[in-house]
């Protein structure tokens, strides 16, 4: 697994009024990505919007990960200030986060994920959880200040990371929980996250990839649960192949959540499999290459 980088104190933007105008100028440059598949927070303003031209197609600029080094400094140099429990500081790193999915740099989302749950909790102990706790309603507490509206949200990626990213320990799935509050906990975004994890442990593939497809699940879950993806796929592919000598391929792709248009998807998928020697690929690649001109009705695996 890549490791995050460490702290490097001549990368820091400067004092605070530098790290302000590093944000104004982050926020003109992801703008570009309101057309990709995560939907920005508020902190993106009609004022910040550019031309999405300019950068190409957005998951390819974000690929690159030029901003990650960017959104990094922003946090150390918040961190260097101490101006890391402020309310700025909480719109960086909520940026933060969202660049860092996007850009599959999941170390560096994971600092994110961690600085940002403590200062929730903190903003939430300052505002004393007025709001929500006076009818002792849990399910549907609703934080006093709107600032912590993505609390769900992160903590639901941040659970879901001990389980998706190779090298952690799933261990700090069940300490997460622990030190959750109820009403964070009891959270539709929470739940979904420990839905994915039943999931895979186990192997309800079909299930897990429902789950990624949703409108409710959030974004920065959608984006932990994403790196999951190509690994369980090429199982999936080898439970189905084992499993059955002919399956129609429209069931094949939904089988491995995959859209009616993405038959191309599947075929790289299979050529993949058969490049690794399992018979079954092999099989079926044979039998999608005699219906070469169109898609294949099933697939043929034995």
């Amino acid at each position: 697994m890549t490791k995050a980088a460490p702290p490097r104190p001549t990368l820091l933007c400067g004092d605070l009024l530098d790290c302000h105008q590093t944000f104004s100028r982050l926020k003109t440059y992801i703008s570009a990505l309101q057309e990709s598949n995560l939907s920005w927070p508020d902190y993106i303003s009609s004022a910040d919007r550019i031309s999405a031209v300019e950068f190409d197609h957005t998951g390819d600029y974000l690929a690159t990960g030029d901003l990650v080094p960017l959104v990094r400094r922003l946090r150390e140099s918040l961190l260097a200030l101490g101006e890391n429990k402020t309310p700025f500081a909480q719109q960086v790193y909520e940026c933060a986060a969202d660049v860092c999915i996007q850009a599959y740099d999941y170390p560096e989302a994971l600092k994110c994920f961690q600085q940002l749950l403590s200062l929730y909790q903190q903003l939430d102990d300052d505002d004393d959880g007025q709001q929500g706790q006076q009818d002792g309603n849990i399910t549907n507490y609703t934080p006093a200040s709107l600032a912590l509206k993505r609390w769900p949200e992160v903590a639901a990626a941040y659970v879901a990371y001990f389980k998706c990213i190779p090298g952690s320990d799933a261990l700090d799935t069940a300490a997460t929980l622990r030190r959750l509050p109820r009403h964070v906990l009891a959270s539709q975004h929470v739940k979904l996250a420990l839905s994915a994890i039943d999931c895979l442990s186990t192997g309800n593939y079909v299930g897990f990839f429902s789950l990624i497809d949703r409108d409710t699940t959030p974004p920065l879950l959608k984006g932990v649960l994403q790196s999951k993806v190509k690994g369980i796929r090429e199982h999936a592919m080898v439970v189905v192949a084992t499993a059955y000598r002919v399956v129609p391929t429209a069931v094949v792709l939904k089988w491995l959540g995959l859209g009616m248009r993405e038959y191309s998807s599947l075929l790289r998928l299979i050529e993949v499999m058969a490049d690794k020697g399992y018979a079954g690929a092999l099989c079926a690649l044979e039998s999608v290459q005699m219906d070469n001109e169109r898609q294949a009705e099933k697939l043929v695996f034995k």
